[in-house]
């Protein structure tokens, strides 16, 4: 009976890598590959821990939630059984920009609260850059290091934080653009931990259900994320790599669940730290949605206006965001990669319930599947 009852529960997660049905088309989405013996152990076990958490929704070409019976709480990727303690009578997201003096200690201090998150992005060719509460350095974008960098976001301070010398976020003359986040219980927070090469490890967001989860190690690996309505086992990276099938499995009631890849799980790639953002939070939208290649095409239904977006193409392309602070205008979407802050027909702008977008294969190319994340005060 006890394997009887193993297998029930794990009925969805196998469906999902059999086939990936778009609710609206009635296509099956692309093979996955194949999977290992330990990674398909790993998925059952996700899927006991936390039965049901498994559920695609797609936005049609609308801009509206096309999966059957789905709802605003599904949208944002499922609803607690406890409201969650929002915490949110004070700010816990802003977006500002600064001019580059090539100094160190140039603070930045007017975020507004103090920070545990910090995401930078120069206006010209240089990475993005991040930093939480808990690395004692700065992580690049689409560079391998063997370390995390000491002269670049040098610090977060009770009204910001701190940039070197480093040109990634402080050289003379150029213009950044920031995103700052605070741990709030019941919208985000964040923590580290260290890889053992294990499959099917539960990281802990205690009181925290995740909707969307950014993993980054300190040694020679690049950011991972999971997006909410991704398929049980899939991850992306921020960059034009195919999806991982063994980084950030799936999300539980309590954590998410890692495989043993070396992006987000190894004995040498490590710390690792983590941003995990909640599911229930009306402060966080998430869906997925498919393209149409249309120009000026809405997608709304957030909640709120956003202050943050990140849209991700189910395939071989980077991720793009935009945020309050960067330019107005159809160019002012980024990468977190070399490209300035000038890509065309990408997200052209952040409406009062959503964003606006236009016929960039990047967001919108016809018949592709995209995954969208977005952060802003409710």
């Amino acid at each position: 009976m006890a394997i009887r009852a193993l297998l029930e529960h794990a009925q969805p997660v196998v469906a999902v890598l059999v086939t990936n049905v778009h609710p609206a088309t009635g296509q099956s989405g692309r093979s996955r590959g194949s999977y290992s013996l330990a990674f398909l152990a790993a998925l059952v076990v996700a899927a006991v821990l936390h039965a049901g958490c498994v559920r695609v929704g797609f936005v049609g070409t609308s801009g509206q939630d096309a999966s059957s019976g789905a709802g605003d709480d599904d949208a944002r990727g499922g609803d607690a059984s406890v409201p969650p303690d929002l915490g949110l009578s004070e700010s816990w997201i802003a977006s500002g920009h600064y001019t580059g003096t090539g100094v160190g200690g140039h603070r930045i201090d007017d975020v507004g609260f103090a920070p545990d998150a910090v995401f930078i992005k120069a206006g010209n060719g240089h990475v993005a850059a991040m930093r939480t509460s808990t690395m004692d350095g700065t992580k690049f974008f689409h560079r391998d290091e063997a370390a995390l960098v000491p002269v670049a976001i040098t610090g977060l301070t009770g009204e910001g934080f701190e940039i070197g010398t480093d040109a990634q976020v402080n050289e003379v003359d150029t213009e950044y653009y920031w995103v700052a986040l605070r741990a709030v219980p019941g919208v985000m927070t964040v923590g580290a931990y260290t890889g053992d090469d294990r499959s099917g490890r539960l990281i802990a967001t205690t009181g925290l259900t995740p909707t969307h989860v950014i993993v980054t190690g300190e040694h020679r690996v690049s950011p991972r994320q999971r997006f909410a309505d991704a398929p049980v086992g899939i991850s992306h990276s921020f960059r034009t790599t195919s999806p991982d099938a063994d980084s950030i499995i799936s999300f539980g009631a309590d954590g998410f669940i890692i495989g043993d890849n070396a992006f987000i799980n190894s004995t040498v790639g490590g710390p690792y730290h983590f941003l995990a953002f909640a599911s229930g939070s009306p402060a966080i939208f998430t869906t997925s949605y498919l393209g149409d290649g249309q120009t000026e095409r809405v997608i709304e239904g957030f909640g709120f206006t956003p202050t943050w977006v990140l849209v991700h193409q189910d395939g071989r392309a980077q991720t793009v965001q935009r945020s309050t602070a960067m330019p107005a205008g159809p160019r002012g979407t980024a990468s977190f990669g070399i490209d300035a802050i000038d890509i065309p027909a990408a997200i052209t702008a952040l409406t009062a319930d959503g964003i606006e977008i236009g016929s960039s294969s990047l967001v919108n190319e016809p018949a592709v599947t995209y995954f969208l994340v977005a952060f802003g005060e409710p």
